[in-house]
């Protein structure tokens, strides 16, 4: 019964095989109790859209201000309450739209691109969206007009390409993403950071490069 429904059942007896019983239906209580608490706190963010009412005429420099207050007023959580997320997978095709907007400009203005990818990216990530096709392209076209600059947001962004990348198995996407954040100039940001080589175990893995994920453990 759990199987279509990506549910993976673990004995915990197993797990804990000195523990009494008790014990771990006391460790399940606790995680429900969580659980139920996140949700709670889930349904206290309010999550706010663009204040142009027509996304398209809004600049990502108008957009961003809204942005920055929706990360900013996020509770503690992971993601949302499933009865939520569809309302923030709105507010995110709002401010993709803005995106689109300014990427199909002859000449975007590059001044607030990294600060409203990084912004953006994070709040995708909250509804628990993928990088869809066109959001890729406007991520290459950003990052390439910014190829020279080095920070922690352009390295957040990078992270959640290669993750793309990687969840489509498009290897070659990735060795290539991955070259680019690895040169020297980055290679401090990066190996800093990690959730990098959380996201390189997986590739590697799944690439079936399995000595090279052994060596990148030790």
């Amino acid at each position: 019964m759990a199987s279509p429904k990506n549910v993976i059942a673990v004995d915990l007896s197993e797990m804990f095989p000195d523990k009494q019983p008790a014990l771990i239906y006391e460790c399940i209580d606790y995680l429900i109790k969580q659980w139920r608490a996140s949700n709670e706190i889930g349904l206290k963010w309010a999550f706010k859209l663009p204040e142009q009412r027509h996304p398209q005429s809004t600049t990502i420099e108008q957009a961003l201000p809204t942005l920055k207050t929706n990360h900013k007023n996020c509770p503690n959580l992971l993601t949302l309450p499933g009865e939520r997320l569809p309302y923030l997978r709105k507010v995110v095709q709002s401010f993709s739209l803005i995106l689109s907007d300014h990427c199909n400009q002859e000449k975007p203005n590059p001044t607030y691109e990294i600060d409203y990818l990084y912004e953006y990216d994070w709040l995708r990530t909250k509804a628990l969206l993928p990088l869809f096709t066109p959001d890729i392209k406007n991520y290459k076209e950003i990052l390439a007009r910014h190829s020279n600059e080095c920070n922690e947001a352009i390295i957040s962004i990078r992270l959640s390409m290669l993750r793309t990348f990687r969840e489509y198995g498009a290897w070659d996407e990735w060795d290539t993403a991955h070259n680019v954040i690895s040169t020297d100039q980055k290679r401090a940001y990066f190996a800093a950071t990690p959730s990098a080589q959380v996201g390189r175990m997986p590739f590697l893995f799944l690439s079936i490069r399995v000595s090279k994920a052994e060596t990148a453990i030790e």
